[in-house]
């Protein structure tokens, strides 16, 4: 391989660094980068998707690095359990991704349902009619039902707001993005103001600090963006 432009030309299975942090981009060599466009995060030892590195400033950091979590709400990577975006440590209804906060009151599912045959595990021989099963079954289900609409009218005369699965996507999104613009706005607040080491823990990269072949790449993406007289009189 030509060394010429390797950012770690000492190191055969990484060449490449796009956020300039010291770490790999490519996942499968030695020391490889986690989030090869985060210059704040590096690691990610639960694999679920937020950096180890909590300090002030980073990207949105794992509060529960030792183990997998999708929350986001509250607080970023710990478990939680209904997909509602709340850990399960602040989360009021655990187990009904509907409800978050408020009184347990709202909860309409209380439990975790694993499907599991207790006596079916243990070995057991007991049998059960199946037409028994069956009645059981059209009872539960039509249980449930009442339990559920009669859980949406009280929600109602409470001025809850049931929120559906793509409502909550759309509004996970919204806090994504909300949460880049703000850091973009500090970034830029930093930069001018001369604050560089502030504006580094939000991953900007100063340019005098990014190696020559990364410079030359960010100036030829430039070029290429800039307008020429043939651009310009085609408009």
């Amino acid at each position: 391989r030509d060394e010429s432009g390797d950012a770690f030309p000492n190191e055969p299975s990484q060449w490449r660094d796009r956020d300039g942090d010291g770490k790999g981009d490519n996942p499968n060599g030695t020391q490889a980068d986690a989030f090869p466009d985060r210059y704040t995060q590096r690691a990610d030892r639960d694999g679920d998707g937020y950096g180890d590195n909590v300090t002030l400033g980073a990207f949105q950091p794992d509060e529960c690095r030792s183990d997998y979590g999708t929350s986001w709400r509250d607080s970023y990577g710990c478990p939680d359990i209904d997909g509602d975006g709340q850990s399960d440590r602040n989360d009021v209804c655990p187990f009904d991704k509907n409800f978050w906060t408020g009184s347990k009151d709202q909860c309409v599912i209380t439990e975790l349902d694993d499907g599991i045959d207790e006596q079916a595990s243990s070995g057991s021989s007991f049998s059960v009619d199946p037409m028994w099963i069956a009645i059981g079954a059209i009872v539960f289900l039509l249980t449930a039902l009442v339990v559920i609409q009669v859980a949406k009218q009280s929600a109602r005369r409470k001025g809850k707001v049931l929120v559906s699965e793509d409502e909550y996507l759309d509004l996970r999104a919204e806090h994504n993005k909300e949460e880049e613009e703000r850091k973009l706005k500090w970034i830029e607040y930093y930069v001018s103001q001369g604050m560089f080491d502030k504006a580094k823990e939000l991953g900007w990269q100063d340019p005098n600090d990014l190696p020559q072949w990364k410079r030359h790449e960010m100036e030829q993406a430039a070029a290429s963006a800039t307008p020429t007289m043939f651009d310009l009189d085609n408009l």
